[in-house]
């Protein structure tokens, strides 16, 4: 694949009435790189959680980017919403139980998940 077909760009309201576009938009990724369902649903656990994490005023950018190293990395950018100390704890900590690494600022939660593989069964990614 070349670079520009590596990348997910996408940018909606910070509502919870939009949370299903990152869902959607990363699922279709994932799967367009064929990844087993069971990944595809982490994905998606993982990012239902940044993004409620980031509603509140404004947008909320998502950018996804698949990389050489065959993992997936993912922002989610609302810089118009403050995650508190205590939040941020709680969901780093969540969510480095669903992805290979999270990391959770005030306005940023990133995620990366590592390469797809078949080996994982459904009870890995509960």
């Amino acid at each position: 694949m070349d670079e520009e077909n590596n990348r997910l760009r996408v940018t909606f309201p910070a509502s919870a009435s939009f949370s299903r576009i990152a869902t959607t938009a990363l699922s279709g990724l994932a799967s367009r790189l064929e990844a087993p369902s069971n990944y595809i649903e982490t994905l998606k656990k993982a990012s239902l959680e940044a993004v409620q994490a980031l509603q509140g005023e404004g947008t909320i950018a998502l950018e996804a980017k698949w990389t050489e190293a065959k993992s997936l990395r993912i922002n989610f950018y609302n810089p118009q919403v403050a995650i508190d100390s205590q939040e941020n704890s709680r969901l780093t900590t969540k969510l480095n139980n669903l992805v290979s690494k999270a990391s959770v600022t005030s306005s940023i939660v990133q995620l990366h998940l590592d390469k797809p593989t078949m080996e994982h069964s459904a009870s890995d990614v509960a």
